[in-house]
């Protein structure tokens, strides 16, 4: 097995659970575990019975497992290549084995089939739950307290384990920029930043306090599922509690603008309110553990406290609260919480803070949530030091719905034509993600190639031939693709200048976005180009070429969409070319482009049969100056004798 991109450990007890009331709060819940999953390489933690809250996770794997079938066998029956690949859910589950109804059988000697009866034995014995994928038996060395302490021992130091890199690392290729096509060398990832674990605590025993007080004694962040019931209500009471009053306290003493959330709360407010409060809570929340027993309900709530005393250090926050009764809580977008938590816990300033924020922001790009990005990376002092990596733009690429991410990126002042030498751009079209459209259409449509085997590289001659004919049968614009002139641009050999080598990079990048159905991504990377106007034309052209091509139904009126709102964004880049100066919008109408063929922006509305572009105000005195030249038709009164309408005097 391979280390994960991040761990998930589920913080929750069984003798003690209870079934939520609202069945959306447990919908939105396993929507997120798996959306979380589905997303990067996690693995999830739980105790592995078939009860609480590892059920649930069960039942969300059980239900994703099924709908991934079903996906998988209807795209087969169109496509091969169209099935969708998605990344391994590893769910590990540790449980003490004497806990195990058929613990007699696990005793490792050789595979065996079990089958859960739905029933427990007796109290305190359960079954393992048959959706996780790896189960860790613990034995230990008596069933009482001792066992369970050894337990709790044993699943953090398991856990904290794991922040270390486990099997093989990971490869990655690098490609040159001049050689033969195969030449590549291998890299591997640095492995100095630890893997993240991240504890989430839902509901909860009083022995779950244990493993979360393990957790801030290691500076390990912890999210707090308020609202589930539970450990989880009383540490989110006792943190909330503390951190108002020190905020209070702040206020008042200090006159601070900004609270000092590190600061505790007083002596006696501890003592005569938080403490009487607590113990309350404790009572109702386990009423047959600690109603007769005080010893045991004074220890709970001192650990409790002591987490409270945990739960910061200088600008370093390790628990953070999600409160499922607040306006805007969603379970189902668990991985914003658990990237905060994790932000939130890190140093804000060392010697690694660049490999930390690169695995941060690879974590936020396979999770897809710019918001984080923009707020808690890009946003900061010290991003600014330093430079988006060329591997991260090239994974906001490759996948789906990433478009936000490039645009960051681009704003960071990220160089296009510095990345795209001629074999990364052959690497976008072999690898990039839903390749299907470009497959079908482009390839098979256009271009009527057959037998295209899936996932096997375009021949090594592409960018020159195919990728040429496709954007001259769609554009009409032939030779558009420079391979090589993009590889010596990309180490600053510039045939030009690096003006030009950037403008060509992105008219590229557009190219291909096009070519894959990306309009959204199509759309940023035009915003970004230095000729809007024939690119718009160009792009509009391609849509309503494509659309020709494409069999379904669906897919011909996406591109006709397409083509009309770039058609539209050409015009109205024109319209406002003509309101500000009229002169300079006379002028890039008749402009030569070096870039398409020598063609002007006009020429090229003509060849897609663009009427409503030519039809535009500026374009027709354009038209009627290029036409009569400086011959000028006057109106004359010429009283009663007066020539004929058809003669003219010039």
């Amino acid at each position: 097995m391979r280390s994960p991109k991040i761990v998930l450990s589920i913080i929750s007890g069984v003798h003690h659970f209870k079934v939520w009331k609202n069945p959306r709060m447990k919908d939105q819940f396993k929507k997120g575990i798996i959306r979380a999953a589905n997303r990067t390489e996690m693995w999830v933690i739980t105790n592995g019975i078939d009860d609480g809250v590892s059920s649930m996770i069960g039942e969300a794997v059980q239900e994703e497992n099924i709908l991934r079938a079903n996906s998988r066998y209807n795209l087969s029956q169109l496509r091969p290549d169209a099935v969708k690949k998605f990344h391994k859910l590893t769910m590990i589950g540790v449980m003490p084995k004497h806990k195990i109804s058929y613990q007699d059988l696990l005793d490792g000697s050789d595979c065996i089939n079990v089958t859960n009866e739905g029933c427990k034995f007796k109290k305190d014995i359960y079954e393992l739950n048959p959706d996780h994928t790896h189960f860790i038996m613990v034995e230990t060395e008596t069933p009482d307290d001792k066992e369970k302490v050894q337990y709790v021992e044993f699943r953090f130091n398991f856990e904290r384990q794991l922040q270390c890199q486990l099997g093989r690392p990971r490869r990655y290729k690098r490609l040159l920029s001049f050689g033969s096509d195969d030449e590549t060398s291998e890299i591997i990832e640095p492995t100095t930043q630890p893997i993240p674990v991240i504890g989430l605590v839902i509901q909860g025993s009083p022995r779950g306090i244990d493993l979360v007080l393990f957790y801030l004694r290691n500076k390990m962040p912890i999210v707090v599922v308020k609202g589930s019931g539970g450990c989880a209500d009383l540490l989110a009471y006792a943190i909330e509690e503390s951190q108002e009053r020190s905020a209070d306290s702040s206020l008042i003493l200090h006159n601070r603008a900004v609270p000092d959330l590190n600061a505790k709360p007083d002596g006696d407010y501890e003592e005569h309110h938080l403490k009487p409060e607590l113990l309350k809570m404790i009572v109702h929340t386990f009423p047959n553990t600690f109603k007769e027993n005080d010893f045991a309900k004074n220890v709970l709530r001192d650990k409790i406290l002591e987490c409270v005393s945990l739960a910061t250090e200088d600008e370093r926050t390790f628990v953070t609260i999600l409160n499922t009764q607040g306006w805007d809580a969603n379970l189902a977008d668990l991985d914003k919480y658990i990237l905060k938590a994790l932000f939130k816990s890190e140093i804000k300033s060392n010697s690694r803070w660049r490999e930390r924020a690169y695995k941060d922001l690879t974590l936020l790009l396979d999770w897809n949530r710019p918001d984080l990005a923009q707020s808690e990376i890009f946003s900061s002092r010290d991003f600014s030091r330093i430079k988006v990596d060329k591997t991260l733009f090239e994974k906001s690429l490759m996948k789906t719905d990433r478009e936000e991410f490039v645009s960051l990126f681009l704003d960071q002042g990220f160089l296009i034509h510095k990345y795209l030498n001629h074999k990364h751009l052959k690497y976008l079209f072999d690898k990039a993600e839903d390749s299907e459209f470009f497959t079908t259409v482009c390839l098979e449509g256009v271009l009527g190639k057959t037998h295209i085997i899936p996932d096997q590289p375009l021949p090594q001659d592409f960018l020159v031939n195919d990728l040429n004919k496709l954007v001259a049968k769609l554009s009409g614009i032939k030779d558009f693709v420079q391979p090589y002139e993009l590889s010596m641009n990309s180490v600053e050999l510039y045939v030009l200048d690096p003006v030009v080598a950037e403008r060509k990079a992105i008219n590229c990048l557009i190219i291909w976005a096009v070519l894959f159905s990306r309009p959204k991504l199509a759309k940023v990377l035009w915003y970004r180009c230095d000729e809007p106007i024939p690119v718009a034309l160009i792009c509009s052209n391609m849509y309503r070429e494509l659309s020709k091509c494409s069999m379904e139904l669906y897919q011909r009126t996406e591109m006709e969409t397409c083509a009309k709102e770039f058609g539209m964004m050409a015009l109205g880049v024109l319209d406002i070319s003509y309101s500000d100066v009229s002169a300079q919008a006379y002028a890039m109408l008749s402009k030569p482009l070096p870039d398409f063929n020598n063609k002007s922006a006009i020429e090229i509305a003509y060849d897609a049969s663009y009427g409503s572009f030519i039809a535009h105000p500026c374009c027709q005195r354009w038209l009627t100056r290029k036409l009569f030249g400086s011959i000028q038709v006057k109106e004359l009164d010429w009283g009663i004798c007066r020539l004929p309408y058809w003669f003219k005097v010039y």
